[in-house]
């Protein structure tokens, strides 16, 4: 038994096997995540696509496979001593993509990792947002994420938590 618990993981049917039981009654959490492909390439960029590498590209054709091309930067890169950026990108997929594909938009590829994951809710239209609180001093951070999806959503849902774990701890 525990005075409060907080669940951090989404609840949805493709993203979890955690059966929970509030009050006797078993819950379902409505929704699905979408599958994105993300492709790590380093080589070099199609010229297609602009002079600078530097450049992020977002495509916003529902019917394009490719949702969106990045390079990026190393953790330990720092711009006074290094000069250049080595050509690693990251390549956001709703698909699975051919060599071909892939030419699309890079002319050159010396090494390729594909990760494959649910990533973003697929958003649709739900009559309201549900509570973070789904039972008493039982906390639910995920379900901002069908609001807006991101690291900064994420950040804001904990700090609600945070407040109301807080106020359960003075009301008892």
């Amino acid at each position: 038994e525990f005075d409060i618990v907080i669940i951090a993981t989404p609840l949805t049917i493709d993203k979890t096997i955690l059966k929970l039981r509030i009050n006797g009654e078993d819950q379902s959490f409505p929704g699905s995540f979408q599958r994105t492909l993300a492709y790590i390439v380093h080589g070099e960029l199609n010229s297609d696509f602009g002079d600078d590498p530097n450049d992020n590209l977002f495509f916003i054709d529902k019917d394009d496979v490719v949702a969106s091309v990045s390079m990026l930067t190393p953790v330990n890169y720092d711009p006074a001593t290094d000069h250049e950026l080595p050509h690693v990108f990251k390549l956001f997929a709703r698909q699975e993509l051919s060599k071909e594909e892939l030419g699309k938009y890079f002319s050159k590829i010396e090494e390729l990792q594909l990760i494959d994951w649910l990533a973003y809710p697929n958003y649709s239209t739900f009559a309201e947002l549900a509570s973070f609180k789904l039972g008493e001093n039982l906390f639910y951070v995920n379900n901002i994420e069908w609001a807006a999806s991101a690291m900064e959503m994420s950040s804001l849902a904990a700090r609600n938590i945070a407040n109301l774990v807080g106020q359960s701890i003075l009301d008892n």
